[in-house]
């Protein structure tokens, strides 16, 4: 396998670390600010676990895309649709609504950085 994979695979596995632990401080402590820089992360979880895909599927790295709807073109070329629906998901809850708008519900958000886990898992042991 690949380093860039490897690379990308670990960023993930260390963002998701970072956000599970600071949305459990976030919700102890009732505190937003902490909550929405956890859904940030649990994001950029997601968002290096994409690449990783996509380079284990052989897009190289200057092509990787950039927005989400290059993004979403690729993971209906590489995805299952279990991933696409974390994929889509994860962007609604966490990056939309919890990040950015701060709509912030502790237990729906610990759900789906379950969810966010089970991406990586997928992509990182080959279930596309």
């Amino acid at each position: 396998m690949g380093e860039m994979f490897k690379d990308y695979i670990k960023k993930a596995e260390t963002f998701y670390k970072e956000a599970v632990k600071e949305l459990k401080e976030a919700k102890s402590k009732k505190n937003e600010v902490k909550a929405r820089d956890a859904c940030g992360k649990a994001w950029l979880a997601i968002d290096n676990a994409s690449k990783a895909l996509f380079v284990k599927s052989g897009i190289k790295e200057k092509e990787l895309p950039k927005n989400y709807r290059g993004v979403n073109y690729l993971l209906g070329k590489f995805a299952t649709r279990e991933l696409r629906r974390i994929y889509d998901a994860s962007y609604g809850k966490i990056h939309i609504a919890g990040y950015y708008n701060g709509d912030i519900d502790y237990n729906l958000l610990e759900e789906r950085f379950e969810d966010v886990k089970e991406y990586i898992s997928g992509i990182k042991n080959g279930i596309k």
